[in-house]
């Protein structure tokens, strides 16, 4: 392979849960990017060593745990094109399934290209449904007066688009250190309750955590026990207040300008299948 690129083994225990992921080889210009990284991209070590579990080299990810999943035991083909927290780079990444499996491993390649300027091109290439939602949000956006009814509006397209149970944008004041709801949508059926109840002088610093939680990469997607788990290694408050509310299911997305976080995004009990649709 031209492209850097790497073998990735999952350990599969059936039922959608795995276990440890491992880089089991690489060409030159993979370990070249840990042995002898760019100056945006720090590595938690710089010596490759064969067979070593990827969290030797990164911080645990789940988006890039999912994606190798997905490639390795549900044989799909996914690209993903992403701008992690953690890194002042871009990376476009392909996760390609492989046939061969032994002892419980299933496999997939990984290959990256690392881009230091954001290329509208690759980020433009979504599919026609996502497209479609985009470019409705911003007409409403730019045809109504009164922003706060519009965002309600808004939130709860993207509620119904996640087929999810509550949808919430929620607003930091970092000087004053008090959150806020912008807007929240909730379906039919929700016994869950408006935001407004669990805000109060606490809550801040529970949201000042979720940085912590999402560790750098650009989200983070809870679809199942075994992400949830990871949620509780990493923010036991957390996980207890979302479970404890009646959540099962989460994704958590920041807002930032200049690197500023304003606030959260979120849906709540969302349908698993279209995770890769809502990231």
């Amino acid at each position: 392979m031209h492209a850097a690129t790497c073998v990735v083994s999952v350990e599969n225990f059936g039922d959608g849960n795995y276990g440890k992921l491992r880089i089991v080889t690489g060409n030159k210009p993979y370990i070249n990017s840990i042995e002898h990284p760019f100056d945006n991209v720090q590595m938690l070590t710089k010596k490759f060593v064969p067979n070593s579990e990827y969290t030797d080299y990164l911080t645990r990810d789940l988006n890039f745990e999912d994606a190798c999943y997905n490639a390795a035991v549900l044989k799909k083909n996914i690209h993903a094109y992403a701008h992690p927290d953690r890194f002042d780079v871009w990376f476009d990444m392909s996760f390609i399934p492989l046939s061969y499996e032994k002892n419980g491993l299933c496999y997939c390649l990984y290959m990256m290209e690392i881009n230091f300027k954001p290329d509208a091109k690759r980020l433009s290439t979504i599919s026609a449904d996502v497209a479609t939602s985009v470019l409705e949000t911003c007409i409403k956006l730019r045809s109504y007066e009164d922003f706060k009814a519009t965002m309600k509006i808004i939130c709860e397209d993207l509620r119904d688009m996640c087929s999810s149970e509550h949808c919430c944008i929620l607003l930091m004041d970092n000087v004053q250190r008090r959150c806020s709801v912008l807007c929240e949508a909730f379906s039919p059926e929700s016994k869950l309750l408006p935001m407004e109840n669990y805000i109060d002088d606490n809550f801040f610093a529970i949201a000042e955590s979720w940085k912590g939680t999402i560790a750098g990469s650009n989200c983070i997607i809870v679809k199942n026990k075994h992400d949830m788990d990871v949620v509780k290694e990493r923010n036991p408050v957390w996980h207890d207040s979302i479970t404890s509310a009646g959540g099962k299911t989460i994704v958590l997305f920041p807002l930032e300008f200049k690197n500023e976080i304003l606030g959260y995004m979120w849906a709540i009990n969302f349908d698993p299948n279209l995770a890769d649709t809502i990231k």
